[in-house]
């Protein structure tokens, strides 16, 4: 009778332990669980942080004392040039003559110029172009204009100071004279470039419908090649460029806005071969006044009144088509 009693309370006793290790197992398998997920989250975190960290390494270099040494060392050796070169010139010096000296002068400090350009902007953005991209991430003609007439003006300037400081040490050393028509050059290239700004920055801060800006900017992405698609963004109406890095030279003939970006802008083409037209013929011009026989005048050659309306029109046209919007902004009432 005993016997038989104590059957139920062994076996009431096996269900316990029998539960209690069921429970056991349950609560272990839930902490390796936890643990489980905690060292994923941990991975995750990590692997983010890493990503952060080789985005942050692919990021362009800033300015640092590479560039700093560069801009001292350039600005050296154009200094150097234009006190030396003209002396080594008078005497013909290694049997080059006084008229390919000049011309070489000239040529030399432009081309460090243009190095000083791109030592800059490599500088602030990390790109060779960087002095040509603008705050969209794109290539500014308006930019490249003002660099190519600033080079191409300035470098001359250093030229003639530098040989008829040679010839004359009693003159006044920057007595060169620049014509009304070369100011009016670099007045419109100047002009351009702040108003091409000011509309640009209307039309970013402009009231729009995200929704239509939207909609606008995905069918411009559609019209263009997918791997200049997946760069392009929008401020307001702006297109822009999601990095520096992404700038082109199609961007010189794009239209500015999200409903043109995809399209050729005749005023951008059109400004383009009118500078390049009249920057190479005030080159070419220079060229043989330099490497003509004789003292050079008293100042830099003169520019047809024809050449200034000519540019002078080019950039109304660019301005104006700028000015007008080409997206849509709201709804249709």
């Amino acid at each position: 009778m005993a016997g038989n009693e104590s059957d139920p309370e062994q076996a009431y006793l096996r269900q316990e332990i029998t539960e209690r290790d069921a429970r056991n197992k349950v609560y272990v398998e839930k902490q390796a669980a936890e643990r489980a997920d905690g060292k994923r989250v941990d991975a995750e975190s990590d692997a983010a942080e890493i990503d952060a960290d080789d985005k942050a390494k692919e990021k362009p270099a800033s300015w640092h004392v590479g560039h700093t040494a560069g801009l001292i060392l350039l600005v050296a050796l154009i200094v150097v040039i234009c006190m030396l070169f003209p002396r080594w010139a008078s005497g013909e010096t290694f049997g080059i003559g006084f008229e390919t000296w000049r011309l070489g002068v000239w040529l030399l400090i432009m081309a460090i110029l243009g190095g000083l350009f791109v030592l800059i902007g490599h500088g602030i953005l990390g790109l060779v172009n960087g002095c040509l991209i603008d705050n969209r991430n794109r290539l500014s003609l308006s930019r490249l204009q003002q660099f190519s007439w600033t080079v191409l003006v300035l470098s001359a300037f250093l030229t003639f100071a530098a040989f008829k400081n040679h010839a004359n040490p009693s003159a006044e050393p920057l007595g060169i004279v620049v014509p009304m028509q070369v100011w009016s050059l670099l007045g419109i290239s100047t002009g351009s470039l702040t108003i091409a700004g000011y509309i640009k920055s209307r039309k970013r801060n402009s009231s729009v419908n995200n929704e239509i800006v939207k909609e606008e900017l995905d069918k411009t992405k559609e019209a263009m090649p997918s791997a200049q698609a997946e760069t392009l963004d929008s401020q307001g109406i702006l297109a822009t460029k999601k990095e520096p890095k992404n700038a082109s030279i199609s961007d010189l003939f794009r239209g500015d806005e999200i409903g043109s970006a995809a399209q050729l802008e005749l005023g951008k083409v059109q400004m383009f071969f009118f500078t390049l037209i009249v920057v190479l013929a005030y080159a070419i011009n220079l060229g043989s006044i330099l490497y003509g026989p004789g003292e050079l005048p008293a100042g830099l050659p003169d520019v047809s009144e024809g050449m200034v309306a000519l540019l002078g029109i080019s950039h109304l046209g660019f301005l104006g088509s700028k000015a007008i919007p080409a997206s849509p902004t709201s709804s249709a009432t």
